[in-house]
């Protein structure tokens, strides 16, 4: 089984490159292939009947015929053969593996997704659709291919709330990770169309997911630009809410690096202080908490425990777009509500009887599905945590939630109602959360990992089109950056005009460039940014590391001779401008950089340590063992013993060198001593020194 799941899923991988290449003979004879592979001859009429299509095709232009259609009649060949090979591997693994998405295939078989949509709308209104909402996930999520009267029949669970269209977008979301079906596409875009911002949000973020996940059949689909094209008629802003949700899809990339900062760093000072701040605040009353800014002496206080520094450290991550509760509420999915798959995508909404078999209030549930923090997966978390606290402990949690909210209320009541982009923006940051949380957090999930799988919005024709503006492209890299997605970045980069290349695009494709080992290009980019703007001291550190990186100390040595010349007090320019000079055997120069390293860092042992090296390579011993000295005196360091070790050698007291370098320690005294030759030591005499050496250090002496 093993050889030959192997064996299927490489054929099915190279027929996919075969189309996406627009090679369809190749194609189609692996497609063949396949059928036979996995016993599905039963395929085998339909293969035959592309075949001589595409032949009939390829004659009549090869004959000179003109075929007005004839790029979209070859996409649809394209698209077939990736159906069928789509519905071939498909069957095979319904046989052959017991997944979750196949288990629930059979559970919910029994009933049709459009007899359930009826029941749904029958029960509007009713807290009884909630039970059927499970059945709705698993017949869409498995659906392949959707037909059309089942995307009618979802179309009226849609219109009558949130939660059903919710629901309903997740499983189709899901789903496409699963098996590629343009139907599915078309019915987020109608979904779009039809359903609030909240909804709008959620099948907008499904369909980009989806087609960047898919964008070599999204590609080829005039169906997917029709889509496309429908929304833009009727949502002039789209463009501009596609990049919104690019740009949270990438910000959700980087949620394990902000919960390894809070729970790594910031909670655990936190907790830290716990004790400290308990004791100093024991008298103030817990409704007094609102009003610390007003009291000086509190927020000193604050000051003084390091508390302030790392609550501000987590507004700030959170202001950026982190997303600061995974850290928080990863720890709170074990509740049994969320081993149903489908809970997992559920609004919150207070009717849920999950919520209130609790016990909890009704308008603490309210409270709760107010708060514009937490995303709908951790107000459920919250909701099943509170119910397992005592009476005195959940009115104390109650209140203070229920304080928060008249606080955010009374914010949101004093700004600017959001337009529609921003509001698409926060319901799509907030539907990514608990795309992220299902994804890394549910235990049994065997779809595509979309959080750890690349993704480049811009290879999608359609988003290409839309997000064009060099802008939108500098944002978007920006976003990348922000996430230590440089790969990412830097491909979104090279897509960016040559009009708006300024000296600020170079440095960010530079930087890129660096973090992706591209030295050479990295190089070439922060050139060109010196070039625009030849006073800019980052870039000229960067183009001197760089140079380093490829081994042209001489350029490195230029970058860092016209930084010192701008910042003339700068010691550690000038040890960089030092040991570049001294890479070139440019030991005079590299002793004037080293003087005014001394001059400008007077205790500096290592300065010393590379003056004394530099001035024994110029034939100045005497000066030389007076730096060596020196260091010696700041730090006895191996470095520094070693050079006291070579001025010795130079004043041939070469027993007394021998016992500096036993004392030294360090491996690296094979370099000291042959630095020495031809000028103070034959070749003869330094490996002898070396020999004794290393005898007395494997001997103790």
């Amino acid at each position: 089984m093993a050889d030959t799941t192997l064996n299927w899923k490489r054929t099915k991988k190279q027929l996919i490159q075969a189309v996406d290449g627009s090679r369809l003979v190749e194609a189609i004879g692996l497609l063949r292939q396949l059928a036979y592979m996995l016993g599905r001859t039963d395929y085998i009429p339909e293969i035959e009947a592309i075949d001589t299509t595409y032949t009939a095709m390829r004659r009549f232009a090869i004959d000179g015929g003109d075929d007005p259609e004839r790029t979209k009649n070859f996409n649809d060949l394209g698209e077939k053969i990736c159906f069928i090979a789509d519905s071939i591997t498909r069957a095979h693994r319904a046989a052959n593996f017991d997944t979750e998405y196949f288990r629930a295939e059979k559970s919910s078989a029994s009933r049709d997704l459009v007899s359930l949509a009826h029941s749904y709308v029958e029960a509007q209104g009713d807290d009884s659709r909630f039970a059927i909402i499970d059945d709705i996930f698993s017949r869409v999520w498995t659906s392949f291919p959707l037909s059309p009267i089942e995307s009618e029949a979802l179309e009226e669970i849609v219109a009558i709330d949130r939660v059903g269209a919710s629901v309903v977008v997740s499983a189709l979301l899901l789903a496409l990770l699963e098996y590629y079906d343009v139907e599915k596409i078309s019915l987020l875009a109608k979904i779009y169309l039809s359903g609030d911002e909240y909804v709008a949000a959620r099948a907008l973020t499904a369909i980009v997911i989806a087609l960047s996940l898919n964008r070599g059949r999204a590609n080829r689909s005039a169906s997917v630009d029709n889509a496309i094209s429908a929304m833009c008629d009727v949502a002039p802003s789209l463009p501009r809410e596609i990049e919104s949700v690019c740009r949270n899809f990438i910000r959700a990339l980087g949620t394990e690096k902000v919960t390894e900062k809070v729970t790594g760093e910031i909670f655990p000072d936190i907790m830290k202080l716990g004790p400290q701040l308990r004791q100093k605040f024991k008298d103030m009353d817990i409704k007094d908490l609102g009003d610390l800014e007003d009291n000086p002496e509190w927020m000193d206080m604050l000051d003084e425990s390091g508390l302030s520094d790392r609550l501000r450290q987590l507004s700030e991550i959170q202001e950026q777009g982190g997303d600061v509760m995974m850290a928080t509420f990863s720890k709170m999915k074990s509740f049994p509500f969320f081993r149903t798959l489908a809970n997992w995508f559920v609004p919150f909404s207070p009717d849920n009887p999950a919520i209130s078999a609790d016990g909890l209030s009704r308008t603490f549930a309210e409270t709760v599905n107010d708060n514009p923090m937490l995303c709908d997966s951790d107000k459920y978390s919250m909701m099943f945590m509170i119910a397992n606290f005592s009476q005195a402990h959940r009115n104390l949690v109650e209140e203070q939630i229920n304080q928060q909210s008249i606080h955010l209320r009374e914010e949101a009541a004093a700004s600017l109602s959001p337009g529609r982009v921003e509001q698409i923006s926060k319901e799509s940051a907030n539907y990514l959360q608990n795309l992220y949380r299902f994804f890394k957090l549910y235990p049994h999930v065997e779809t595509t990992p979309i959080f750890d799988t690349s993704v480049d919005f811009l290879a999608v024709d359609v988003f290409n089109r839309l997000l064009s503006s060099d802008d939108a492209v500098m944002r978007l890299s920006d976003a990348f950056m922000a996430v230590a997605k440089y790969d990412a970045a830097l491909s979104i980069l090279r897509k960016v005009g040559d009009s708006s290349r300024d000296a600020t695009f170079y440095q960010k494709q530079g930087y890129c460039c660096v973090n992706c080992h591209e030295y050479e290009s990295a190089i070439e980019s922060f050139n060109n940014a010196h070039g625009l703007n030849p006073k800019n001291k980052w870039t000229l550190r960067q183009l001197a590391l760089c140079y380093r990186a490829v081994g042209k100390p001489s350029e490195a040595a230029r970058c860092y001779a016209k930084l010192s010349e701008l910042m003339p007090e700068n010691a550690k320019i000038a040890r960089r401008l030092a040991e570049c000079q001294e890479e070139c055997s440019d030991y005079s120069e590299a002793a004037k950089a080293l003087y005014k390293v001394i001059f400008y860092d007077e205790g500096s042992a290592e300065a010393r340590v590379a003056l004394s090296r530099c001035l024994l390579h110029l034939g100045d011993v005497e000066k030389a063992g007076r730096y060596a000295d020196e260091a010696l005196r700041i730090d006895s360091s191996p470095a520094t013993l070693c050079q006291k070790a070579a001025v010795l050698i130079a004043e041939k007291k070469l027993a007394e060198a021998v016992g500096r370098l036993v004392e030294a320690n360090d491996d690296a005294f094979h370099n000291t001593v042959l630095s020495l030759v031809p000028r103070y030591i034959d070749e003869r005499m330094a490996v002898m020194i070396i020999d004794e050496v290393t005898h007395r250090q494997i001997n103790g002496l």
